[in-house]
C-alpha cells in the first residue's frame, strides 16, 4: 500500500482503520488529559513556588494561547510535511512541555512548559480530524469524530482522580507518565507512517507563519510581563505595539496569500459560514460552565471540592452523548445533532434560571447541558467542514474552528464575568438566562444548515493538484 495526498479511504482495510482509530483516540486523549490534571495542581503550585494567585492563572492563559498558536501553525505546514508527521511533532512538543513541567525548578519553567504543551496539543485535534477524512469513508466519519470528541469528557472523569492518587506521591510523576505514554504512539506511527497521506499539494506561506508566530510569542511575553512588571508601562506598551504590528501585517497578508492560516474566503459560502458562527457560539455557551462551581457554592453552601464533584453528571453526559452525536451525524445529518443541541441547551439554561433551585433539578439540568454540549462540540461542526471545505483548506479550517471556539469562549467569559456577582444568586441566574439566546441562535443556524445540506450535496472527493 502506498501513501497518497488524496482522500481514498478504500485504501485502508477495516481492520487497519480500527487500529488507526485507536492511535488517533489516544493521541487526542493524552493531550486532553493534561487539561483535566492541571486544575487540582494550581493551588499546590501557587504555594510551592510562592507566587500570587493571579500569576498562577498564567499557566491557564499561556496554555490556551498555545492551543490557538498550534491550531494555526500545524495546518499551515501541511503543504511541506505529512499531516500525520505534524500531528506527531505536536505530540513530541507536548511531551517536551510535560518534561519541562515535571522537572521545573522554578515557576518560569512551568510557564514555558505549559506554553509548549499548548502549542503541541493545539495541532493534534485539527490534524487528527483531517486524517479522519483520509482514512475513513464518509458514512463513518461522524461516529469517528464523535468518539474522538468523547475523550474530553473521559479525560475529566479520569484526570482528577488520577491527580488525587498521584499528587500525594509526587505531582512531577504525573507529567513524567504523560510524556512516557507518548512513546508507544511514536513506535506505532514509525511502523505505519508509509501508508498515511503525503503532504498536501499547496504552497506554504512562510512569511505569514513567521508573522503569526512572532505575534503569538509577543502576546505570551506581554501576558507574562504584565504579571511580573505591571508598572512597566513603557515595556508593556512596546510589547503591545509590536504584537499589534505583527497581527495587522499578518492579517493583511492573509487577504492576499493563496495559502492562508485563517481561511476567510470559504466563510462566504454555506454551510461553512453558518458552521463557523456555530463554533463561536459553542465557545460562548461553553464558557458558562466555568461559573457553575461558584454558583453551586453560593446556592447550596458546599465547598469547592463538593461543587466539583457535583459536575460529574455534566461530564458523564458529555462522554456518553459524544458518540451518539457522531451516530446522528452519520445516520441522519450533522444538522440534526446541532438542532438537538440548540433545543437541549436553550431548555437547560431556561430551566436553571426558572426551576426551583434544588439538587435534583440541578442534576437534571446538568445532564441536559452535558448532552447538549456533546451534540454541539463532538462531531457535527468538524464533520461539516470535512465534507464541504475544499481539500487544500480542510486542515486549515479545522484549526480555524479552534480559534473561533476560543474567541467565543473569551467573549462568553467576559459576559459572565460582567454579569455575575459572587454571593448574589440572581446574578448567576441572569448570566445563565443570557445563554438561552445564543442557544436559540445555534438552533436557527442549524435549521439553515439543514436546508443547505438537503439542497447542496457535498462536493466529490477532490484531488490536490
Amino acid at each position: 500500500m502506498t501513501s497518497s495526498p488524496t482522500a481514498d479511504p478504500s485504501a485502508f482495510p477495516p481492520r487497519m482503520r480500527r487500529v488507526f482509530l485507536l492511535w488517533l483516540f489516544f493521541s487526542v486523549f493524552i493531550s486532553a488529559l493534561d487539561i483535566s490534571l492541571v486544575g487540582p495542581l494550581l493551588p499546590l503550585w501557587r504555594d510551592l513556588f510562592g507566587v500570587p494567585t493571579a500569576r498562577v492563572q498564567l499557566l491557564v492563559s499561556l496554555f490556551v494561547l498555545g492551543i490557538v498558536f498550534g491550531g494555526l501553525l500545524g495546518p499551515g505546514l501541511t503543504g511541506r510535511f505529512r499531516p500525520s508527521d505534524i500531528l506527531m511533532g505536536g505530540l513530541a512538543l507536548f511531551g517536551v512541555g510535560d518534561l519541562m513541567v515535571a522537572f521545573a525548578p522554578r515557576f518560569e519553567w512551568l510557564l514555558l512548559g505549559r506554553f509548549l504543551q499548548g502549542i503541541g496539543a493545539g495541532s493534534v485535534f485539527p490534524l487528527g480530524a483531517t486524517l479522519v477524512y483520509f482514512i475513513f469513508p464518509a458514512h463513518q466519519r461522524g461516529r469517528v469524530l464523535g468518539l474522538l470528541g468523547s475523550v474530553f469528557g473521559l479525560s475529566f472523569l479520569i484526570g482528577p482522580p488520577a491527580a488525587g492518587l498521584l499528587i500525594p506521591v509526587s505531582w512531577r510523576l504525573l507529567f513524567m507518565l504523560l510524556a512516557l505514554l507518548i512513546l508507544p504512539l511514536f513506535l506505532f506511527y514509525r511502523k505505519h507512517r508509509a501508508v498515511l497521506p503525503l503532504p498536501l499539494n499547496k504552497p506554504v506561506d512562510g512569511p505569514g507563519i513567521a508573522l503569526m508566530s512572532a505575534a503569538m510569542v509577543l502576546m505570551a511575553a506581554w501576558l507574562v510581563w504584565q504579571s511580573y512588571r505591571p508598572d512597566d508601562y513603557i515595556g508593556l506598551t512596546v510589547l503591545g505595539l509590536l504584537t499589534a504590528l505583527c497581527l495587522i501585517w499578518w492579517g493583511i497578508r492573509q487577504l492576499k496569500t493563496p495559502s492562508p492560516l485563517v481561511a476567510l474566503r470559504p466563510l462566504r459560502t454555506s454551510p461553512i459560514r453558518e458552521t463557523a458562527m456555530i463554533a463561536f457560539l459553542a465557545g460562548f455557551i461553553e464558557a458558562s460552565v466555568v461559573f457553575v462551581p461558584a454558583f453551586l457554592v453560593d446556592v447550596f453552601k458546599v465547598d469547592y471540592h463538593h461543587a466539583a464533584f457535583m459536575l460529574v453528571p455534566i461530564v458523564v453526559a458529555m462522554a456518553l452523548a459524544a458518540p451518539l452525536s457522531g451516530w446522528l451525524t452519520d445516520k441522519k445529518s450533522p444538522a440534526v445533532a446541532l438542532i438537538l443541541a440548540g433545543i437541549l441547551l436553550a431548555g437547560a439554561f431556561w430551566g436553571i434560571a426558572h426551576l426551583p433551585l434544588t439538587v435534583t433539578n440541578f442534576y437534571l439540568v446538568g445532564v441536559l447541558i452535558g448532552t447538549g454540549l456533546a451534540f454541539l462540540l463532538a462531531a457535527p461542526i468538524r464533520y461539516i467542514l470535512l465534507q464541504y471545505a475544499p481539500l487544500p483548506l480542510k486542515d486549515v479550517l479545522q484549526g480555524n474552528i479552534t480559534l473561533y471556539m476560543h474567541l467565543g469562549h473569551l467573549m462568553g467569559t467576559v459576559f459572565m464575568g460582567r454579569t455575575v456577582v459572587k454571593g448574589l444568586t440572581d446574578t448567576y441566574l441572569k448570566g445563565f438566562m443570557g445563554m438561552v439566546l445564543p442557544s436559540l441562535a445555534v438552533l436557527v443556524l442549524a435549521l439553515l444548515i439543514a436546508w443547505v445540506v438537503r439542497s447542496t450535496p457535498p462536493p466529490a472527493a477532490q484531488k490536490s493538484t
